[in-house]
């Protein structure tokens, strides 16, 4: 090839077959390219490039809230437009699967505790606490504290740091059945213990938004 001469590359002449009918000498090569075929190829996508892929005339960036109203009538055109490639310069996540983020966490108690429940000496007792929401339901346990200045959750070794002198055989939490009910049981021997626990449950949604509710027994030894 001489000086004078200019090399024009063309379909049939590349080193690039023919992929997916597509004609165009960068085409095909973008997509050898994201296939790891080229070295040091910088590809983009044809949808994020402005140049190949402009926004819509009026079109506006999507973010996580929803629904988004498209227009007066699902039989017309939309009249309000979308660009799906971008989210205001805040990227967040819409979780398709816990829910719109429109909805607010909001709990319905199904089961409380009772008022008083009463630990006979060596009886082993179950109390039960449930509700229902819209996203994601969870409980904790809770005793008081000995202080009478809050709450801690209520495990053996908080148990013992609070109240030395309580022996409990039994002292747990059952979360096979949850999120539809929570379960404690206790078996309480001897010594001064807890006069209250408490079952704290919260309707979590995927952005960290909660509704929470508390459901509280007064415990009696015997």
């Amino acid at each position: 090839m001489t000086n004078s001469e200019q090399f024009t590359p063309s379909v049939d002449l590349t080193i690039f077959p023919r992929i997916n009918y597509l004609k165009q000498f960068l085409q095909r090569a973008d997509l050898r390219a994201r296939n790891g075929r080229i070295y040091k190829w910088t590809y983009v996508p044809f949808i994020d490039d402005p140049e190949y892929y402009p926004p819509a005339d009026g079109s506006t960036c999507i973010d996580s809230i929803f629904p988004k109203d498209l227009g007066p009538d699902v039989a017309t055109t939309p009249t309000n437009l979308f660009d799906l490639r971008d989210d205001c310069g805040s990227p967040s996540v819409y979780d398709l699967q816990t829910g719109d983020n429109t909805i607010a966490p909001d709990l319905t108690l199904a089961t409380g505790l009772p008022t008083t429940t009463t630990l006979d000496s060596g009886t082993r007792s179950t109390i039960n606490c449930a509700a229902t929401g819209n996203f994601e339901i969870s409980y904790t346990w809770q005793i008081k504290k000995a202080d009478n200045s809050g709450w801690v959750t209520a495990n053996p070794t908080n148990l013992a740091a609070q109240y030395p002198d309580a022996l409990f055989t039994v002292f747990d939490y059952l979360d096979s059945n949850e999120p539809q009910q929570s379960s404690f049981t206790l078996r309480w021997e001897q010594g001064a213990a807890m006069p209250q626990i408490r079952c704290r449950i919260r309707d979590t949604r995927a952005d960290g938004q909660y509704d929470q509710l508390i459901t509280t027994t007064n415990l009696s030894y015997s």
